[in-house]
């Protein structure tokens, strides 16, 4: 499957849970950091710069659970990890492609080689699941939609020894 269409489809694929979720959830403004206005100019597990600058989310453990978990069906343990997010208002598709797209293209013009791949942490969910590469580097990225937005996490995902 080609990475471009793979993104279209994954911010489909999100679209569906954001509707889904409505206001069932809270907005990931109620995750941000302490600093309610902090935005992200790029992640620094991969380097690359946001087109789209998100909001940085806290951790309160189930972000790294959850990418350990991702991490460890693929032999992989995650060295450091990223969470971000963007608000969305429930439905807008067009919001919801553009900041996927901009997104991941953003990491390819940076060498990366992204390919969807499974995780069983991901089965029933929304969340999007995928293997970026660039030589010796690998980041896990799992896009998911959580109440009236999406969170991206990333993981520098490193061999287990």
């Amino acid at each position: 499957m080609k990475t471009a269409g793979l993104m279209k489809w994954a911010s489909a694929v999100l679209a569906a849970g954001v509707v889904a979720a409505g206001a069932a959830h809270g907005a990931t403004t109620a995750a941000k950091t302490k600093k309610a206005d902090e935005l992200a100019a790029k992640s620094a597990v991969l380097g690359t710069a946001f087109p789209d600058k998100p909001y940085v989310l806290q951790d309160d453990g189930v972000y790294a659970d959850y990418m350990a978990a991702v991490a460890r069906e693929h032999g992989r343990k995650c060295k450091a990890l990223e969470s971000f997010g963007w608000d969305l208002k429930i439905g807008d598709q067009a919001r919801l492609t553009q900041i996927v797209d901009v997104t991941m293209d953003a990491v390819q013009k940076d060498g990366f080689k992204a390919e969807q791949i499974s995780a069983k942490a991901a089965e029933g969910t929304q969340a999007v699941v995928i293997n970026a590469t660039k030589a010796k580097k690998q980041g896990i990225i799992v896009w998911a939609p959580v109440g009236k937005g999406v969170v991206l996490l990333i993981c520098d995902a490193v061999p287990v020894k």
